[in-house]
Formats: structure tokens, sequence, C-alpha cells
């Protein structure tokens, strides 16, 4: 009953604007949804519930007094208004992704505000249900798989060649897709039509293959590719050994999220949280070795002046991949530090060997140049790093530094 709502009225003080109508933010067909229209919607009904007419149900989720951003609200109405089963993984997913948020404001209004394109319209409902009615008799295994892509694509979706740390419900609502999220959605529409697909995670790569015993294939990017093009790509002799069920991929949806938390080194204590989720994945034992669990977290541990500590974990990642650049990028940063300058380049030069746009290993060697007062091999080193990326703010600063 709409009665029995308890709410503290004193959390939602803003004025409040009588045109907005909530019953539209929570159609399906809403658009244009924000923190502030959520806020303003649980400032007039909330205090108003009896003036509502629509399911008591969503009103619960919208008023209850731990409700306190949009984000709660967000995980209960995923849950509630989507078709998509009970245990789908892409469900998980969303809940570890979702508490990413937890700690940080900025990002948490980034999710808040694409929850009119992934939860509200229920975009995973209706991206499901296009597949279905594309689906024809006698369609081939490959055929259905290309056809998800073709869907992906027809919906406004860009599926770009990277793999990146991104998040999904970032990348859905970006409209832009990487490897591991266009695979994770692939992934779940074979759940829910019991295709016998699986993920395949590479070194710094993930796509899906169709596996029935009797049909195998792979794809990626909404291409069948085969077996020897990972062979000699990523050095992948076998792909069934690297290959798992959606439903045991918990373990990269916390390996996705460290990394993602580890980009946002600039708010240090997400620093901890990336730690804390790769420790998590190395708990729930992947099915194989995974070096971008040891490169990442020696990462992290450099970024917290952990050196000691970090140099184990980047040397273990080498004995699993030793194509690893981000590996041997961070034993050069740890040998700069040591004053072994050298050395230090050595690695740097293994890391862009492997990854010659690398920006951090292009930066760091340009840095330890610099440190050994060869200004012009450090400018050098700079500018190359704005021409993979110009936008690497650390090298401008370097490059105006040595003007002066």
């Amino acid at each position: 009953m709409t009665e029995n709502l308890v709410v503290n009225k004193k959390d939602w003080s803003r004025e409040i604007q009588p045109t907005i109508d909530l019953v539209s933010i929570l159609d399906n067909d809403a658009s244009g949804i924000s923190v502030e229209d959520i806020n303003l919607a649980r400032s007039q009904y909330c205090q108003a519930p009896q003036n509502v007419g629509f399911d008591n149900k969503v009103l619960q989720i919208l008023c209850e007094p731990g409700a306190k951003s949009v984000q709660t609200i967000a995980q209960k109405l995923f849950g509630m208004r989507s078709v998509i089963s009970n245990n789908n993984p892409i469900r998980k997913l969303f809940k570890i992704e979702s508490e990413t948020t937890a700690f940080d404001p900025e990002a948490c209004k980034k999710v808040l505000d694409l929850i009119n394109k992934v939860l509200l319209p229920s975009f995973l409902e209706k991206f499901l249900l296009s597949v279905k009615d594309r689906l024809q008799p006698g369609m081939s295994p490959q055929e259905k798989a290309i056809l998800v892509y073709k869907v992906m694509q027809e919906q406004g979706y860009t599926v770009r060649q990277e793999c990146v740390a991104g998040l999904f419900i970032t990348d859905v609502g970006n409209y832009s897709l990487d490897c591991d999220t266009s695979s994770f959605l692939f992934a779940m529409v074979a759940h829910e039509l019991d295709w016998p697909v699986y993920l395949v995670q590479v070194p710094q790569h993930l796509f899906s293959r169709w596996d029935d015993g009797a049909v195998k294939f792979n794809i990626d990017y909404g291409e069948i590719i085969k077996d020897n093009y990972y062979r000699e790509v990523y050095g992948t002799s076998d792909v069934d050994g690297r290959k798992f069920k959606f439903s045991d991929a918990e373990f990269l949806f916390y390996l996705n999220r460290g990394a993602n938390r580890m980009d946002m080194s600039t708010k240090p204590y997400m620093l901890k949280y990336a730690l804390e989720d790769f420790d998590m994945v190395e708990k729930l034992k992947p099915p194989f070795e995974i070096a971008e669990i040891y490169s990442n977290r020696g990462m992290v541990k450099i970024m917290l002046g952990q050196f000691d500590n970090s140099m184990k974990d980047l040397y273990q990642a080498l004995e699993i991949d030793p194509s690893n650049s981000t590996a041997f990028s961070g034993i050069g940063v740890i040998m700069t530090e040591q004053g072994k300058y050298e050395e230090a380049i050595k690695y740097f030069d293994a890391a862009i060997s492997i990854n010659p746009k690398y920006p951090e290993a292009l930066y760091n060697k340009g840095r330890c140049y610099e440190k050994q007062g060869k200004n012009d091999d450090a400018a050098i080193f700079y500018k190359k790093v704005l021409i993979a990326n110009p936008n690497y703010q650390p090298a401008r600063a370097a490059l105006d530094h040595l003007k002066k």
C-alpha cells in the first residue's frame, strides 16, 4: 500500500517542476532521463504517493528511504522490468559493474545518465526480441551468429576492433562496443536461446566460439574467424583450451572492473578497489592462466609506490605471456625509479617492440632519458607519444618543460 511508504523528505529539497511526468520517465519508450529527472520525480511523487497512478512496486523502488542514488533504483528496475532470465550471467555482470560507482559520484552520474538507454527502455529485452524475430528455420549456426552482430549494427551500435578497459553498461550507453562488450552481448543472446556458445580469452582479447561438438567456429567482431588467426596474432595454439561458459565468466567481470578502476588513477582511492578486484579474480581461479591479472595488479602497485611487491606480479605476467607489453613497461618504471636507466630502457624497448604505439612505454622511455640529462632524446619520445595519442597530457607537459 502506498500509504505505508516512508520517505525522508529532507533528501530531496530541490524545487519541483510540475511538468515532469514520472509515468513517462518509467515508460519503456522514455528518453532523456537524467539524475535530475529521478531526483525531481522522487521529490514530486514520493511526498504525495496517493497521486501516482502506476504500479506500486515501481513506486516502492523509487521511494524507499535506502534508494538515495539512481544506481540503487537502476539495479532493482533492471531485475524487475527485463524479461532476461534470472540465471543469465548478464545480470551478474550488470550488478558487478554498477558497484563500480559506489565509490565515485562522477562515475555514478555516468551510469545514471545511461539508465534510459540500458534499463528503462529494456534494451536487452528489445535486442533479444529483435534477434528472435529475425531467426528463420533452417539457418546455419554461422548465419545465426552473424545475425546477432547485424542486429547490433542495425540498432545503431558500432563494434570497434579493439579491447579497452570499458564497462558493458558504458559501452552500451555510448552505442560503441569493443571485443569484450560485443562478446558479452552475443553471449547473453546465446544463453537465452540455448546456443552452444563459449567465450574465449586470449592475451588482451575476447571473442566467442560456437561448439556443439560437430560444428565449431569463432565469431569475432561479427566475422567468422579461423583458429589459425589466433595462433598467428595472439600466439594461442589451443583455442579450445581458452574457452569457458558465460556462466563461468565472473572472473572476467572482475578483471574488467579492476582495469576500469585502474584507469581512474587520478582518484587514488580507486586503486585500492582495483587491487581488490584483481585479488578477487585470482581467488575465483579462472580455468586457465591470465597474464593480465598480474600485469595489471603490478601496475596498480607501482602507482601506489609498492615497487618491491609489484615486481613479483610483473615477472609472473611475463612467465605466463612473454609478449605482455604492460609487464615489460612496468619493470622499466621500477628500474627507472631505482636509477638503473640503461636496464630500464631495455624493458621499455621490449614493450615498444610488442606495441609500437604504447604511449606509457614511449613516455617512460623519454622520462628515463630526461633523468639522464639527454633532453634531445627525451623530446623525440615525448613527440612519439603525442603521435600515438595526441591527448596524452603528461607527454605534452614534459615537452613544454623541456622548452623552458
